[in-house]
């Protein structure tokens, strides 16, 4: 969630031209990733330590990969 609100607030106030050459620019990155999509299949035990409740580094990591993918088509994150 707190991704997704990254992304959003980032995003808030764009104008609709430029979100949208955005928007196509993310379109364009995701191509080749889109074979590998199978729907939300992670389980919660995958992603999270249950002791901690804490997201695992792994997943951490994987998402900050995507924050600087997303940066690259031009995501203003604040």
């Amino acid at each position: 969630a707190r991704y997704l609100g990254e992304v959003m607030k980032g995003m808030a106030g764009m104008d609709r031209q430029k979100a949208n050459g955005v928007i196509k620019a993310i379109m364009k990155a995701m191509e080749s990733h889109a074979g590998e999509v199978k729907g939300n299949t992670t389980r919660f035990t995958e992603v999270y330590d249950l002791k901690t409740a804490q997201p695992k580094q792994e997943y951490v990591d994987y998402l900050e990969r995507a924050k600087e993918e997303l940066a690259r088509c031009g995501v203003p994150y604040r």
